[in-house]
């Protein structure tokens, strides 16, 4: 089951991503969580497409921590923070995720 704040914020972002039509899956232990797995859930982890950063930016303007680039992993990640008082939730943005092997 997962904790009431990351219910709710994973219940707003959906919203957002949905009316901006922006695809995505979830990702990580909040994935595993939906799914009936009885696993600690400490964030949500958001994977988009590369196409959808515009987007992304304008629904996490208020929420933005920082973004990176870190090329194993993905094009982008934008680390964001989603709610206010004692219990923001971690929130990942991981655009157009892929494994990249090299030779």
């Amino acid at each position: 089951m997962l904790p009431e704040p990351i219910r709710s914020a994973l219940a707003a972002i959906a919203r957002s991503l949905e009316d901006h039509g922006v695809d995505y899956a979830i990702g990580g232990s909040t994935m595993l969580a939906l799914e009936g797995f009885d696993v600690p859930v400490g964030d949500i982890d958001v994977v988009v497409s590369g196409q959808a950063r515009r987007e992304i930016e304008s629904i996490f303007a208020d929420h933005r921590e920082r973004e990176s680039a870190e090329p194993w992993q993905s094009t982008w990640i934008l680390k964001a923070r989603w709610g206010s008082g004692d219990a923001p939730v971690s929130i990942d943005v991981i655009g157009d995720l892929g494994l990249r092997i090299n030779g």
